[in-house]
């Protein structure tokens, strides 16, 4: 029922609603305008917020370090280049900290996804802390790997623990994980989950629910030993470069779903970098536009990139799973030209900070868009484009619902979702249990070897199956042979355009790149496949473009024309096939959601395909007495006869 209010003992809707509902045919385009201007306008630096330091106890940049280990850790990186294959890292771990009179314990761990069969080994030990009680700690997290800047960063980091168990003003323990995982350029994802296995039994996630115990994705060991609660986690590696003698630390914040670290932690180590080591900062690859005298960029590069790594890149590092756990992580991405000595200082001086903080960060924004080291925009602000892109879609919403004033149900909408969920479950039951590919099983009719039935075992890739699912229009099909009736059409355009605003504004509440990038791709679509029309030949045609716009294909459309769109979401090999990027996407989603939990795969099945199927419904030709009635200005049949009835 419309919007109505009393007025002067009768009853009328707001003048307010009727002048914007003037402007329905034109508000896709005047939505788009503003959203850009007013996008220019936010994510300018000069618009934007300063960076600054909410939690003042961290104090960043005001300690003098000490460390004074850099013998030790060219001892150290010696020792572990010249490994006899014999011994693993694992071991050569254990043998130091049981020279530096420490604990370390190795946890063995193994996928039980099907479609992700890994393994491996981590070795952790425990700084103890001569203030602490034991209820607070942070984590430390280095990579294990057979790279030069691997070897250089396991020796340096423990060094460091040398180092770290003589001082006497640690008030957290400190516990330190060497997860093991691919060291390749690019391939973080083995490391992210060898630590989400460690997190999992330190955090006792899995003892806390034990139904969940069936359906877990790992098998691992028990922690052996315990400290507090992490308040923080830091990665550290040698990704940094240096130019020109101007030494770069690289950063990476991002966590699963949009997850990102708390403001403070990253201002802190920023902090840390330029007044300590007078060096510069990169976030997604890229320096403040000002400090780098090198490249010239548009203010809006990092913004947009911030914004493209948040929405499409579930892992960005091994810190993204952090998230998961209640964990404030980042990576940080020394230079690769610091020495032994100022490594140590770095992560000490980043080690005393958080050392520091009074009580678990929460005073700072764990929602921002950066520009650049020095700049951000909270929610508060960059929220209001998710509004603007959204209004066309609600004022449709309105259009629809003042026309109507009964309600029936559609079961085809509901039958759709029905069977979105149905795909959801089938697809990662197949992946966890069964692997990527599907075999089936045929007799032949012909003698195989010793006189067997021949059998012919054919496999069929599951990416690959559920493409050709997703992509063939069963909407468009069923509908025009089976048209729903008339009366139903004007609440399945309520019915998708409602849930699809709803979603997008959720999605931009919590990971706002993914809502951004949603709402810029599915808001046009929904307005013109809704909007009412009497004319076949429209119809048709609409409906035809709709059977190409299928949500693998919108996706996939993207990736070939945007080159890097999707950052590490797609595999950077040369594609033989336009098969094989769809095929790509599909695989890597499955894969995450699966092991990670991330939602891009469940949004894609449950949501974006049953909306992209029941958007037929209003696609296809029909001849509504409402819709006419609403073109010649007139009051429609159904709203008079409600009228007098009251």
């Amino acid at each position: 029922m419309a919007l109505e209010i009393s007025k002067d003992g009768g009853i009328s809707r707001p003048k307010i609603l009727d002048r914007i509902l003037r402007l329905r045919k034109v508000s896709l385009i005047l939505a788009y305008v503003a959203a850009y201007f007013c996008s220019q306008y936010l994510f300018d630096p000069a618009n934007m917020e300063v960076t600054r330091i909410s939690e003042h106890s961290l104090m960043p940049g005001l300690v003098t370090p000490k460390f004074d280990k850099s013998g030790i850790a060219i001892q150290l990186y010696r020792r572990l280049s010249d490994l006899p294959r014999t011994k693993s890292q694992q071991q050569f771990i254990m043998d130091v900290f049981s020279e530096f009179g420490l604990q370390s314990y190795t946890q063995k761990w193994k996928s039980t996804v099907a479609g992700y069969p890994v393994k491996g080994e981590n070795v952790y030990g425990f700084v103890r802390g001569h203030r602490n009680d034991g209820a607070e700690a942070q984590l430390i997290v280095v990579q294990l790997g057979r790279s030069d800047r691997a070897r250089r960063m396991i020796s340096r980091m423990l060094a460091f623990v040398d180092y770290a168990k003589d001082q006497v003003y640690w008030a957290r323990d400190f516990v330190i994980v060497f997860v093991d995982g691919d060291d390749k350029k690019g391939h973080v994802e083995k490391a992210a989950f060898a630590l989400d296995s460690f997190l999992l039994k330190y955090q006792k996630i899995e003892s806390l629910n034990t139904k969940q115990s069936k359906n877990r994705t790992v098998i691992a060991d028990e922690v052996q030993a315990q400290t507090g609660a992490l308040i923080a986690g830091v990665v550290y590696d040698l990704s940094g470069i240096s130019v020109k003698g101007q030494n770069i630390v690289n950063m990476q914040m991002n966590g699963l779903n949009g997850q990102q670290v708390n403001l403070d932690v990253f201002n802190g180590v920023v902090k840390i970098a330029d007044s300590k080591h007078h060096s510069k900062v990169a976030i997604f690859g890229t320096m403040h536009r000002h400090t780098s005298p090198y490249v010239t960029y548009s203010p809006f590069t990092v913004p947009i990139l911030a914004l493209y790594t948040q929405a499409f890149v579930s892992i960005e590092g091994i810190h993204s799973v952090m998230g998961k756990y209640g964990v404030q992580g980042l990576t940080i991405g020394l230079s690769f030209d610091y020495s032994e000595r100022q490594t140590g200082q770095f992560i000490e001086e980043v080690s005393r900070m958080l050392n520091n903080v009074l009580e678990r960060l929460h005073q700072s924004y764990f929602m921002y868009v950066l520009s650049d080291d020095m700049h951000f925009s909270s929610i508060g602000f960059y929220s209001i484009t998710i509004g603007i892109l959204v209004s066309p879609l609600l004022i449709s919403i309105y259009y629809e619902f003042k026309k109507r004033w009964d309600w029936s149900p559609v079961l085809s909408y509901f039958v759709s979702h029905f069977l979105g969920f149905l795909i959801y479950f089938a697809s990662t039951w197949i992946f966890k249990h069964i692997g990527n590919e599907v075999v089936l099983l045929s007799s032949l009719p012909f003698v195989g070897v010793e006189g067997s039935e021949g059998q012919l075992t054919p496999s069929y890739d599951i990416a690959t199956l559920f493409i050709v699912l997703s992509s063939i229009p069963f909407g468009f099909f069923y509908f025009f042979k089976n048209p729903v009736p008339v009366h139903h059409v004007p609440h399945i355009r309520i019915l998708c355009l409602t849930e699809t605003s709803l979603i997008v504004c959720c999605c931009g509440l919590i990971n706002y790149g993914l809502g951004v990038f949603s709402a810029g791709v599915v808001v046009p679509i929904l307005v013109l496949m809704t909007f009412e029309s009497a004319h076949r030949a429209r119809s048709l045609f609409r409906s035809c473009t709709l059977c190409i716009l299928s949500p693998i294909g919108v996706i996939s459309l993207f990736v070939m024309n945007v080159n890097g769109i999707f950052g590490n979401m797609i595999p950077i090999n040369p594609y033989n096939s336009v098969l094989e990027i769809p095929t790509a996407i599909i695989h890597t989603i499955i894969q995450q959601d699966v092991v990670f939990g991330t939602w891009h795969f469940f949004l894609l099945c449950c949501v974006a395909w049953p909306v992209w199927t029941m958007l037929f419904a209003c696609s296809l030709p029909y001849d509504l007495d409402v819709d006419r009635a609403e073109e010649s200005g007139d009051e429609p049949t159904n709203r008079k006869k409600a009228v007098k009835q009251d």
